[in-house]
Formats: C-alpha cells, sequence, structure tokens
C-alpha cells in the first residue's frame, strides 16, 4: 500500500506549487499523464514521513513516543549527510538508508515543532494548523491490527504532534480508518467511507468539527456521482492544502475512477493545489482497496526508494 502512495506522491511531486494553468503550459491540454510523464520518480517529505510513521509503529515501547522520535530522526535527514552526522542515538531503521537524507520540499510546520521539540497534544496545543502535513503520513495507522477505537485514539495524537486544529486529527482518523476497513474487511470504498462516517460520529465530539469533515465528504461523494469535468469538481472540494480538502480531493478520485489506478492518480494530481499530497492520499486508497494489481509497471520499475518502502511495508 506504501508503494501505491508513493507513486501517486512522486507523481504529484512536479507540479506541486503549480497551478493548472502551468501545468498545462508544461504538459499540454491534458495536464501531466503517465504517458508524458519522463523524469525518475522521486518521493516526497510525503513518503518520507509515512515511513517514518510505519517505522514508529514496529518498534517495542510506547508507539506515540516512539512515531515522535522517528520524526525527530526524520527531521535530521532534511539537513545531514548520512546517519554520521545525526546529532542524536536514532531509533528506526530508516537512516541506515543514505538516500532517505534528501530534503524533499518538508513542510514548515513539521519542520518548525518537531526542531522545536514542540511535542503536541490535546491538552497543549502549539499552534492552529490543519495543515496536510499530518493527514499525509497517517495511512499506516490503518494497518493496525488493533479495534477501530485504538486507530481513532492513535490517530489523533500522531496528528497534534505537529498540528494543533482538531479538524485536522479528525480528518487523519477518517482516513487511517479509512485504510484500516479496506484492508481488514471485505467493503467496497463507498461502504467503507459510510461506516467510517459513523465510526467519528459516535467517536468524536462535534464541536471538534465533525460536521466539517463529513460536510466535505458527503460533497465528494455526490460530485464523483455526477458526469461533470473533473476540474470544476476539484474547484469545488479546494487545492488540498488543507487536512479536509486533501482528503476530500482523494475520495472523490478514488470512489469515480476506483477501477483505473492510473486516471485517478493523474485527475488527483491535475489542479491549482497540493499535488503531490492528494496523488499520495489516492494512491493509498486504491492501493488498501485492491493491492498490487493496479500499479503501473514501468512507472513503479523507476520509483525511488522503492525496496526499502517494500521492505517496511512488509
Amino acid at each position: 500500500m506504501f508503494t501505491r502512495g508513493a507513486i501517486g506522491d512522486s507523481f504529484g511531486a512536479p507540479v506541486e506549487f503549480d497551478s493548472l494553468e502551468e501545468i498545462k503550459n508544461k504538459y499540454g491540454a491534458s495536464g501531466i499523464t503517465f504517458s508524458n510523464y519522463s523524469q525518475k520518480p522521486l518521493i516526497t517529505d510525503d513518503t518520507q514521513m509515512t515511513l517514518f510513521t510505519a517505522n514508529g509503529l514496529i518498534i517495542e515501547g510506547n508507539t506515540l513516543d516512539n512515531i515522535w522520535w522517528c520524526y525527530k530522526d526524520w527531521l535530521e535527514t532534511q539537513f545531514k549527510a548520512d546517519k554520521t552526522e545525526m546529532s542524536h542515538k536514532p531509533v528506526s531503521w530508516l537512516v541506515n538508508e543514505k538516500e532517505m537524507f534528501a530534503s524533499r520540499e518538508p513542510g514548515r510546520i513539521c519542520l518548525f515543532e518537531i526542531a522545536k521539540d514542540h511535542r503536541g497534544t490535546f491538552a497543549k496545543r502549539y499552534n492552529d494548523s490543519k495543515g496536510c502535513g499530518a493527514i499525509m503520513r497517517t495511512a499506516p495507522i490503518g494497518l493496525i491490527r488493533n479495534s477501530e477505537e485504538n486507530i481513532t485514539e492513535l490517530s489523533a495524537n500522531v496528528s497534534m504532534l505537529t498540528h494543533g486544529n482538531p479538524i485536522s486529527a479528525i480528518a487523519c482518523v477518517y482516513f487511517s480508518s479509512l485504510i484500516h476497513l479496506l484492508v481488514y474487511r471485505n467493503f467496497s470504498i463507498l461502504e467503507a467511507i459510510h461506516q467510517v462516517n459513523e465510526l467519528i460520529k459516535d467517536a468524536i465530539s462535534p464541536e471538534m468539527g465533525t460536521k466539517i469533515v463529513l460536510n466535505e465528504v458527503k460533497l465528494a461523494i455526490s460530485l464523483s456521482e455526477l458526469n461533470e469535468p473533473d476540474v470544476e469538481c476539484i474547484k469545488k472540494l479546494g487545492e488540498g492544502w488543507i487536512a479536509e480538502e486533501t482528503l476530500e480531493i482523494a475520495i472523490f478520485c478514488a470512489l469515480k475512477y476506483k477501477k483505473n489506478f492510473k486516471k485517478a492518480i493523474e485527475v488527483s494530481v491535475n489542479h491549482d493545489g497540493d499535488s503531490d499530497s492528494t496523488g499520495n492520499l489516492v494512491g493509498q486508497i486504491l492501493g488498501a482497496k485492491y493491492g498490487t494489481d493496479i500499479l503501473p509497471v514501468n512507472y513503479l520499475s523507476h520509483l525511488e526508494l522503492r525496496t526499502v518502502i517494500e521492505k517496511i511495508a512488509q
């Protein structure tokens, strides 16, 4: 599943900061596609932090502590050349991979809060951000074989480590719970969405912003069922820079093109917003549901750090 997310992440990376008009000027009227993508697929901070989240989950001890310290390890990879230059003793085995040491447009909130050792909680919030820097890294939590309630608590707390707005926590809970249901239960994507809708109604206080996330998801579902141009639909959903918009764009693309992985990824990145994060989430959702049978083989063969991604996923 991480590989599928990395495909979407790397595919959106070249156009992350471009408007749709700029994307079309570079790649043609159809925008960036798997047919005209010519560079080596390089992952961004989205996949990096997803891997460090996963690494934290498989270390013995307190899971939230382990994830936080893995994020501290990730921070070092953004500024140091290799493991020998790290300022602390690492906990993650990912730092043994020299290729992990690469700065890939990391989000400022994640950089700042981790660097300042601002380990946020619901009781102590250091900011009011709901940027997508939390949701883009939480898919691995959905792979835990525990109950949905445990996933809810951990996802929310992992979000709050760096992003203080409760809406970010709700979006993270939604996403990781959706991944969990797609992996471990025989639900369609739409059935899993309806299940998560009920789960967060019961598990999360409405005052935290649950209704906002549910309304965004409802809009994404309704737009996916219409025969309107994808670009116009995504404009109604937002640009993906904030957590709930990233989630709804991913849900829209995954529902509308659930049987066409390439098309879902292409649509998810050809817009004015945060293309790598929206591509990442779509890849994770479709990967959780359909596995490896849907992957573009030629693109996958050139994907950066593919062996490392597959190793930690396994």
